[in-house]
């Protein structure tokens, strides 16, 4: 019995690892090769698909493309309507974290959210971090709070 349910954990696994794979793949395409296909109809799969939750070297390639694309096209992103904030909302909440992102996505992070709150789609999105559990709320709020001048020139500097 014992060696069942170690089997299916072991699929399950390995399961989310292809997944988180096959998310990154996209990612790489929607980057690298933008231009060259419908990014419209494929960037809400990929917002959905989003955050990854194995594999962490995937992980954080993907969520610095995914902190760029929030900060040069936030719309394309989030959408026109801003129908994928809320799903936008649980994934910085899960990926502003070392583990998961590296120190310059975590700086694009504190940037987009400080000009996502600042700006017209501000209340909703802090009535949806208001959603996330506690331990989200305070990577949101400590990421927000290493906002400063420097951090925001070095942001601008990287997008340039």
């Amino acid at each position: 019995m014992n060696q069942g349910v170690k089997e299916k954990k072991t699929k399950a696994s390995q399961f989310r690892h292809a997944r988180d794979n096959a998310v990154a793949a996209l990612g790489k395409v929607l980057k690298f090769q933008g231009a060259n296909v419908d990014s419209a109809t494929l960037i809400p799969h990929y917002v959905a698909s989003l955050p990854l939750t194995d594999d962490m070297e995937e992980a954080q390639s993907t969520n610095e493309f995914f902190a760029f694309g929030l900060l040069k096209s936030p719309e394309t992103f989030i959408g026109a309507a801003n129908e994928r904030l809320e799903q936008v909302v649980i994934i910085l909440g899960t990926i502003a974290i070392k583990k998961q992102s590296k120190p310059e996505t975590l700086e694009k992070l504190a940037v987009f959210i400080s000009n996502i709150s600042n700006g017209p789609a501000g209340a909703a999105f802090q009535a949806l971090c208001q959603k996330l559990d506690e331990e989200k709320k305070a990577r949101l709020a400590d990421l927000y709070s290493s906002l400063n001048d420097d951090v925001r020139n070095r942001v601008n500097a990287s997008l340039a």
